[in-house]
């Protein structure tokens, strides 16, 4: 993909049909194919471990979710309408449903084979296959609303583009509603390249900004300080990009 808006949903449908006209299993994960690529070979029966899935999506998202649910004012068992946009193959929002136990959680993405295998193995969860864009109509109304790598935030540095998909997002949070934006930070063609222009433009919102360390630190030294700590220490000494999570939610009058 040479193309610098690959990312758009227009290009990235133009990509899912020539995944989906590739006939040989053994092509799907050739040069280009990407996400598209596994996940339709794993809705053909692949075995994960055989695929290229985990160099492109979180697996294991559940230390990721309760490091960031601690810097959020909502309790895991609390009664919530929760947004997973970009959910792939639904492991994140199978994560988010277990860990949310009483919420209603929504994951959203534009792979029509995706969104077959996530419904195909994760119960409870309502999946929809859509590509996101902010001249869409509104998804629903959230308490949460979870960015994890979304290609909008995470593969341009367009402040339009940012400000549009800002403005979507928002609009459909509750009152005490919190988007959450967890991405790579050392990443000029992201979100973070214009923090803070948008902070300006969004002034009736609070912008916090949170290092999030590795889920394998969080496991190993748990879920506080020292893991952001070590994560710092050690990304350091092997030159490592570290990722932070961005909350915006809407100021107190």
């Amino acid at each position: 993909m040479k193309d610098n808006n690959w990312w758009q949903v227009k290009n990235l449908k133009k990509h899912e049909e020539v995944v989906l006209k590739t006939k040989n299993i053994d092509d799907l994960e050739k040069s280009g194919m990407g996400d598209f690529g596994s996940y339709r070979k794993i809705l053909k029966g692949e075995n994960i471990q055989n695929t290229m899935l985990a160099s492109h999506n979180d697996l294991n998202s559940k230390n990721k979710i309760l490091f960031i649910n601690k810097l959020l004012p909502f309790k895991n068992n609390d009664d919530l309408k929760i947004l997973d946009a970009g959910c792939g193959v639904g492991f994140t929002s199978h994560e988010l449903s277990k860990f949310y136990k009483n919420s209603k959680v929504t994951g959203v993405d534009i792979s029509s084979d995706g969104i077959k295998y996530a419904t195909q193995n994760f119960a409870n969860i309502e999946f929809i296959c859509q590509g996101i864009e902010p001249t869409n109509p509104p998804l629903g109304c959230y308490d949460l609303v979870f960015c994890f790598e979304f290609y909008p935030f995470t593969r341009t540095n367009s402040f339009q583009t940012h400000k549009d998909y800002l403005d979507y997002f928002l609009l459909q949070l509750k009152k005490h509603g919190r988007l959450v934006i967890h991405q790579v930070w050392e990443n000029d063609l992201s979100i973070s390249k214009n923090i803070d222009d948008l902070k300006k433009e969004f002034d009736e919102y609070n912008f916090e900004t949170h290092r999030v360390p590795h889920t394998k630190i969080i496991g190993f030294f748990g879920n506080n300080f020292f893991s952001i700590l070590v994560d710092k220490i050690l990304r350091f000494i092997l030159r490592k990009v570290h990722n932070k999570a961005i909350i915006i939610y809407k100021k107190e009058i």
